[in-house]
Formats: C-alpha cells, structure tokens, sequence
C-alpha cells in the first residue's frame, strides 16, 4: 500500500515545535505532534506501507530550513518507508483539478495586491 502525506503532516517531525492545530473539539490543541508523527511512520514501515512525499512537499518544508535542506532530506531519508516522488505533468494537472474544485466551494476572497502575479509568455 502507498500514503501520500502532505507538509501540513511532516512539518511536526521536521520542525518539532511548529504550532500545533486545533484539536478535534476546537478547545485546545494538539499534543505530542512529533510523536505521533513518528509513531505513524514506524506503524506504516511495520506494514510494509510506502509513504510518498511529492516533491512540491519537500520543497514546501525546505522554504523555512534557512540553509539546512541537507538536514531536512536526512530526516526524511532517514526513514525507511519514505520516498520521496517526482511530480510530474499527470500529477500537477490532476492537483490542480483537485485544488480548482475544492476553491469552487470555498467563498471567493480577493486577493492582497502584493499577492497578485503574472505569467509572461516571453
């Protein structure tokens, strides 16, 4: 079996005291977030799971490692069952097909002028 995990879940084993989300009933937060990351990991490595981490994610999570992506790639590395996977064409367009629907029911919100970008065609 393959999961594809996200930044939003390897954040916690990279950067350990990243803040926690919410908990389940929105009254505190989540507690021992490293941990139970690890302890996701070793149970998917015991099953014979393989854990996938796009390249988009890796490079989300190396953004804030302020020269120690060596560092982050070793953690990463350092697990057994986790490979990290090319994104190629089939994968992006599939994202963002994905991405374009789950924002269709989202309300729309405009967006700050230093956020707004252009891509030139030459």
């Amino acid at each position: 079996m393959r999961v594809v995990v996200d930044a939003s879940v390897l954040i916690y084993l990279i950067y350990p005291n990243a803040p926690a989300p919410k908990n389940s009933t929105g009254t505190g937060v989540v507690t021992h977030c490293r941990e139970r990351i690890e302890g996701l990991l070793e149970a998917l490595d015991e099953d014979g799971t393989e854990v996938i981490v796009p390249t988009p994610v890796l490079s989300e999570l190396l953004i804030r490692s302020s020269g120690k992506e060596q560092e982050v790639i070793a953690i990463l590395s350092g697990k057994r069952s986790v490979v990290v996977a090319e994104f190629d064409d089939r994968a992006a367009i599939e994202n963002a097909m994905l991405r374009r629907s789950a924002a269709a029911k989202k309300p729309f919100l405009p967006a700050k002028k230093e956020g707004l970008f252009s891509i030139s065609s030459g």
